[in-house]
């Protein structure tokens, strides 16, 4: 075991293990504990640490049910990386459809800010092709921006602040101030009931995590959120997404604020949520997280179900099955993104909305081969400029040079 850890075997099957420090500025870490029937797999990952010292990279998986004990393994195997002098980042998943994209990357690179100096770094790393100068200065800045975002999953401690915590029921990264407005507390009331959250088991804590708070087990989450009424539940994701909506931030919150409408309805107005949506899943392809633009329309498209089939839910179906279509594309899927996007231009040609129909075309992949007409393609984005009639050349999406 490296330097300043003393761990005992007792009968083969539980390890103690003590750490005489942290690396600097990282949060200090679970205190010692046992581990039983453990120490197979903490040599497993110990023996995988060695080797990246060396230069050759692991990656570890640990897989079983919940409330076996991965966390604590985790934590007392990120204990043992810190003690050894490791920078330790977290980064947890969201286990409900459609996270924000690169969530996880979010969470670590979030971490990795706060402890490192990261512009030291992209400095000494090696440039491979010409445009490195002008595109890494731009990641470096995406990634400090989350630096003035405060994040939280939680805050009981108060039945108010239970309440709002237990709004999302999955651990969604919503900021504290979100949450005490919608506890209706003072930000100072809200903070003291996270501590007492944290003092009593239910919620951990780390400064050096991104987001920084969170419950302690799934079990413990799952249990408060079943003890709040679906009604009051669906109330509060509405004053959630509310809130969202009202930050300056809006705009890098948008998957957040799509899940909130999503788990508010029937409560709220499904036009919104649809609208919110489709901004989600835009947003999603312009950063290039093409399975995230998929997952946040297939959850729009389910939402939506039980509202029917009247006119402006096929307009509904026809606006997220347009970024679905343009989604699936780009996930290398062309065949399924054509037949996606000839349904949202049946849905909108239906509906009598020509400037929709004339987007799911423009969308549009071509199945054909080089210098090979799409004769069927033509004849859509033909008819969709004839349906525009005048309004054709201002079109979005440029049906016009795609015709031509």
């Amino acid at each position: 075991m490296p330097p300043g850890w003393q761990p005992t075997v007792d009968g083969g099957d539980q390890v103690v293990a003590e750490t005489s420090g942290n690396a600097s500025g990282v949060g200090a870490q679970a205190s010692a504990g046992v581990l039983v029937g453990r120490a197979r797999e903490l040599a497993t990952i110990t023996a995988a640490m060695a080797a990246a010292r060396r230069g050759t990279a692991r990656v570890v998986h640990l897989v079983g049910e919940p409330g076996i004990g991965k966390t604590a393994l985790a934590e007392q195997a990120a204990a043992l990386a810190s003690g050894q002098g490791w920078v330790v980042a977290w980064g947890r998943a969201w286990d409900a459809a459609a996270a924000p994209p690169y969530w996880i990357w979010q969470q670590v690179l979030g971490s990795l800010v706060r402890v490192t100096d990261v512009s030291s770094r992209v400095g000494s790393v090696p440039r491979p092709w010409p445009g490195w100068p002008t595109w890494c200065p731009s990641l470096l800045g995406l990634v400090r921006c989350r630096r003035c975002r405060p994040w939280a999953r939680t805050a009981p401690g108060s039945r108010c602040s239970a309440r709002s915590s237990m709004s999302w029921g999955r651990p969604r990264p919503t900021g504290q101030e979100v949450l005490a407005t919608v506890a209706g507390l003072a930000p100072g009331r809200f903070a003291d009931a996270v501590g007492e959250a944290v003092a009593a088991g239910i919620l951990w804590r780390r400064s050096s995590e991104h987001p920084s708070c969170g419950f302690v087990h799934v079990l413990l989450r799952e249990a408060a959120r079943a003890a709040v009424a679906v009604d009051v539940r669906r109330g509060l994701h509405l004053e959630v997404a509310a809130a969202l909506e009202a930050l300056p931030a809006r705009h890098g919150r948008l998957a957040e604020v799509a899940h909130h409408r999503r788990a508010a309805l029937p409560a709220g107005d499904p036009q919104v949520m649809v609208d919110r949506t489709v901004a989600a899943g835009e947003e999603a392809l312009r950063v290039f997280a093409h399975e995230a633009a998929v997952t946040q329309c297939t959850a729009g498209l389910s939402a939506i179900g039980p509202y029917g089939s009247g006119g402006a839910v096929r307009e509904w179906q026809a606006g997220l099955l347009c970024v679905l279509g343009e989604a699936q594309l780009h996930a290398g899927d062309p065949v399924r993104a054509r037949q996606t996007l000839t349904d949202a231009h049946a849905l909108a040609t239906g509906t009598g909305d020509p400037a929709l129909a004339a987007e799911a075309v423009a969308r549009m992949p071509r199945l054909t081969q080089f210098l090979v007409p799409d004769r069927e393609l033509e004849s859509l984005l033909t008819g969709a400029l004839e349906a525009l009639g005048d309004a054709a050349r201002s079109c979005g999406r440029g049906c016009w040079p795609a015709v031509r």
